[in-house]
Order: C-alpha cells, then structure tokens, then sequence
C-alpha cells in the first residue's frame, strides 16, 4: 500500500522572501481571498490537503516554494478529519482548470485538532527541561527536497601528450633497477661443434667384479633364521596356588596353623 501525506502551512517563508511578497504569490496561486489568505498566514499550522501521494507533495512543496512559502508533508492519518480552521484543501491553479476556495469557518461541527496542537491544559502539562544541545554542525534534509546540482566545473584531465605506450613483451632498459649483475669468467669455456660425440670423456672403464658367493646359500621358505641366542626366551609359568584356601571372616572353622589363609 502506498504511503500517503498531508500538507500543512503554517505561514513560514523562503528565505529573502517579505510576507507580502508571498502572500499575494499564494493568492494567486490558489486564487484565494482575503480571508483564506488571513488564516494561511495566522501562523497556525492550516491544513491544505490531505491524504495525497508522494509525487503529489512534492508538486505541492515545488509550487509553494516558488511562491514564497514553506509547507511541512507529514504521514497521512486515516482517522484525521478536515479541521474547521483550515483552509478547504486548495489547489495549485491549473492552466485549464481554476480552483475555487471556500470559507475557512464554514462549518460548525466537531472535529480533530491537526497534529501538534496544545490539547492540555497548562496545570496538566509536563515540563520538561529544555537541553542545550549543540546541534550547528547538523542539517536535516526532507525527503521531499530536490537534489541540489552540483555546479563545480571537473578538473581538468592531466597532459599525457607525451606518454607513449610501448608494443607488449617489449623490454624497457630505462626502468632503474637494484639488481646487482653477476659476469662470471667463462674465457677457458668454449662449445663443441654440433653433433660432436661425446663417448671419450668418460672415465676409464672399470673391470667387472665377480665376488665369490660359493659359501651363500638360501635357506628354504619358512626357515628359523634366529639363532637360538638372539630369541626372547619363553615367559615363566605361573605359580602354584595349591596351598592357599580361602577363608570367610565370619566362618568358625578352626585354625589351620602354618598352613597360609586368604581372607576376604
């Protein structure tokens, strides 16, 4: 659903703009009279159209504005009904259609003051200690404001008539460089003809050794290699627990004398 906004006026003006200036601009914008003009510009927020769309308010702020005047858009409140104070929702004058304005006191009825009213008395109100808050380094921007263009010439582009771009993979020697280059002697060095046969510069062939492996034998698949000497010996059996019997500290049995007990 898309949000909508009502427009307030409450006789504030562009800056360098007179009252009087402003007041007939509105006049003749909305063709209102005298009296509409006088309640527009009492002072009190006035209630010039409600419930419109985005696009709407800002032709609203754009004409106001050109005619001197400051408008405040607030959320639009389904329940909020016109106010008999304010003006009957005037209209920017339209080439070819006029908008007339009506009396701003032309009914008698109840209705809701427009947001921001005082609703209290001043016995019931809660005063609040007003705070000195530095605020001058903070600007607040409606999101109703145009963008402001920024007018400032770029700077100009830099001077790269003489820069030059070299073809790829080619070298450039006039790059500086802390490579320190190593030039070693290889006067006493020389290449051999191509195809030259390199078979005279190994070494004197050595003779063929033939050991004697007459005493070497193989032993036959799952043969004990380990000589007796070399083997973990077989553990201990266990001892014998013949002579113990085991004894109850609550049987009565008489004593077994030297014979050894276990009791549990």
């Amino acid at each position: 659903m898309e949000n909508l906004y009502d427009i307030y006026f409450a006789g504030n003006l562009v800056e360098g703009v007179s009252q009087e200036q402003a007041r007939s601009n509105v006049g003749a914008l909305f063709k209102a009279d005298e009296k509409t003009l006088d309640a527009l510009f009492s002072g009190k927020a006035q209630l010039l159209k409600k419930g419109i769309d985005k696009a709407s308010a800002i032709k609203y702020k754009a004409a106001m504005h050109k005619a001197g005047a400051m408008i405040t858009v607030r959320a639009h409140r389904a329940e909020t009904t016109t106010d008999t104070t304010t003006a009957s929702n005037p209209q920017p004058q339209s080439k070819s259609q006029p908008v007339k304005t009506a009396s701003l006191a032309d009914s008698n009825h109840l209705s809701l003051a427009p947001a921001g009213s005082d609703v209290l008395t001043e016995d019931k109100r809660h005063v609040i200690d007003a705070l000195e808050i530095d605020t001058s380094n903070l600007q607040m921007e409606s999101p109703f404001s145009e963008p402001e263009i920024d007018t400032t010439p770029p700077p100009p582009a830099p001077d790269t008539s003489h820069i030059s771009i070299a073809p790829v993979g080619e070298d450039i020697p006039h790059l500086e460089s802390n490579q320190v280059l190593v030039e070693p002697d290889i006067s006493n060095i020389s290449l051999s003809p191509e195809g030259t046969d390199f078979s005279d510069c190994h070494g004197d062939d050595l003779p063929i050794m033939e050991p004697d492996i007459t005493g070497i034998s193989i032993a036959p698949s799952g043969s004990d290699l380990i000589e007796d000497e070399y083997k973990k010996p077989d553990p201990p059996p266990p001892p014998s627990t013949d002579h113990l019997q085991l004894e109850s500290e609550k049987s009565g049995k008489a004593d077994f004398g030297n014979k050894p007990r276990v009791i549990v």
